[in-house]
């Protein structure tokens, strides 16, 4: 072997081998390392320390700020306040969903601080919105706008002359017969603060005629013409024989009379039932004599003349003024404090731009859809029921008027109307029969009593209407409250503002009022808690009803 072969010859087999880490590189890697480790450790937990914490005071702000945001937003719109306290707002908004039913949002808090602040939405669970709550507080601003209207009439214990045609001047005679009837139109003007008055007694001026007989004495209703209808309401008989052979006055006394409106008016009807001429009445110079000269079937009305008559009647005289306030929401101040109480509180103020009138319940139909999938007032259950179940003809709704001669309406959900409770409705009576259109409610209840009232519009054989207001006094009685006759054959606008407190019914019509009347409640087998629309025995038309019942006082 050569010098070179010895020396730059070929390496063994295998790739050449890396020295290893000395122990000084060791030791400045570990050092390294060790200082890399503490910047990242510094950098992790001042990060940590940059999250917000959710109980702070800035993020609670901001959470209360957005919460209070939302309620003061959806509030704006409120059609309808359902519920409402210091701590809970239940209200309903436009239609969101196109199926034509308010939409109905609740805010409500335990007022236990701590506890969560929840919001509702259309009757779904309650989602919290806000834990740890320690403030949440509602603040209205509203109108009040207060109608006044005539206190409860006392009726006067003792009846007084009413009318008096005792004028004793143009004295004649007038011969009762088969087909010569009389009569005497009263209508009566009353003093300041007198509401209505009850015809108690009439006295009139009689003789016996040559031949015996008997006359019939009728108190009727009159109509528009100032003629007497067929009703009779009231009726004696006035034999011959007990009358003298001279001119006296003879009593015909009417007992428990309906009570009659200011503008109302009576008639006394003298008709013969018997012999040739019944009696002789005595005429003289005065207004209203009532003469038929084919036994009833026509009458005419004297302009100059009437009966030596008097009439007797116990006012009815209103109380001191009552008051049914509406309020109206015009803004909320809305106060929220989330975590402790060292927390900022937020306070925001919602507009409500609709005003929505506060309430406890509210039931209103405008006809213009079906009154079974109505939801005015948003709480998840349709306003009105056909009573005893069933489904509504769509045919006898058109152009916003409902009409029925058979199917009731109910309010839904039960009510005891145990607050001031208003009731507005249009209606009238298109075809003869029956009680005619109606309205009825079992008012201001408790337990078993209720205060039942009740007001029909009737037609008339003259075209006119009569509108008579009822309350029940048993389940089988009932009293009229004001009979008012004479209304157009138009729709008739019928207010009422029934007080449990004062346990009264104030009673307007057509803008008119005609007093306020007490009630007592009594225990009714009828436990129903509804008020209803229908018809009785004829043909009525609904254009409009709205029951409010005020929030309590």
């Amino acid at each position: 072997m050569t010098h070179f072969d010895r020396h730059w010859g070929a390496s063994p087999a295998g790739p050449p081998k890396r020295p290893g880490f000395t122990l000084l590189e060791l030791v400045v890697s570990a050092s390294i390392a060790a200082i890399l480790f503490v910047v990242m450790t510094s950098a992790i937990l001042l990060g940590s320390r940059a999250i917000p914490d959710p109980q702070s005071p800035s993020l609670s702000s901001i959470r209360a700020s957005q919460i209070a945001n939302q309620l003061a937003t959806e509030l704006e719109t409120a059609l309808f306040i359902t519920e409402r306290s210091s701590t809970v707002l239940a209200f309903t908004v436009p239609d969101r969903n196109g199926d034509g039913i308010p939409e109905r949002i609740r805010y409500a808090w335990s007022g236990t601080p701590g506890d969560p602040l929840t919001r509702q939405y259309n009757g779904g669970a309650a989602v919290t919105v806000a834990d740890h709550v320690d403030l949440f507080s509602l603040t209205p601003t509203y109108q009040s706008v207060t109608e006044t209207y005539p206190g409860v009439g006392v009726e006067d214990a003792a009846d007084s002359l009413l009318v008096d045609y005792n004028t004793g001047s143009g004295l004649a005679n007038f011969n009762i017969a088969s087909n010569n009837w009389t009569g005497q139109y009263f209508s009566a003007t009353l003093p300041a603060g007198a509401t209505a008055w009850r015809p108690t007694r009439v006295k009139f001026m009689a003789r016996k005629n040559s031949v015996p007989g008997v006359t019939l004495m009728q108190l009727r209703p009159v109509d528009v013409n100032l003629k007497p209808t067929a009703t009779v309401l009231v009726q004696n008989t006035l034999s011959d024989s007990s009358l003298g052979a001279t001119y006296a006055w003879y009593e015909f006394a009417f007992g428990q009379a309906d009570r009659i409106a200011p503008t109302g008016a009576i008639a006394l009807v003298l008709q013969w039932q018997s012999g040739a001429n019944s009696a002789t009445v005595q005429l003289n110079t005065g207004v209203g004599q009532l003469i038929s000269t084919n036994s009833g079937a026509a009458w005419t009305y004297q302009s100059a003349v009437s009966l030596q008559a008097q009439l007797y009647a116990k006012l009815t005289r209103s109380g001191p003024s009552q008051y049914a306030t509406s309020k109206y929401l015009l803004a909320m101040t809305i106060a929220l404090r989330v975590g402790g109480s060292g927390n900022p509180t937020i306070q925001t103020m919602a507009q409500a731009l609709n005003h929505p009138e506060l309430l406890s319940g509210l039931w209103e139909l405008k006809f213009d859809r079906s009154p079974t999938g109505v939801d005015v007032n948003g709480d998840g259950v349709f306003d009105w029921a056909v009573h005893g179940g069933g489904n509504l003809d769509p045919n006898s709704m058109s152009g916003g008027v409902w009409t029925t001669s058979a199917i009731q309406l109910d309010t839904a959900p039960g009510c005891d109307f145990a607050n001031l409770t208003v009731v507005d409705v249009r209606f009238r009576n298109t075809t003869a029969g029956g009680s005619g259109a109606g309205f009825s409610m079992n008012a201001a209840r408790s337990g078993s009593t209720c205060a039942p009232v009740l007001a029909y519009a009737r037609l008339q054989a003259d075209g006119t209407q009569t509108l008579t207001v009822y309350r029940k006094t048993s389940d089988a009685a009932s009293e009229v409250l004001m009979r008012i006759p004479n209304l157009s054959s138009q729709f008739v606008d019928l207010h009422l503002i029934i007080d449990p407190v004062a346990a009264s019914v104030g009673i307007t019509v057509n803008n008119v009022q005609y007093g306020t009347f007490g009630y007592a409640r009594f225990s009714s087998s009828d436990s129903s808690r509804v008020a209803s629309i229908f018809a009785s025995g004829s043909t009525g038309q609904f254009q409009y009803v709205r029951v409010r019942v005020m929030e309590p006082p």
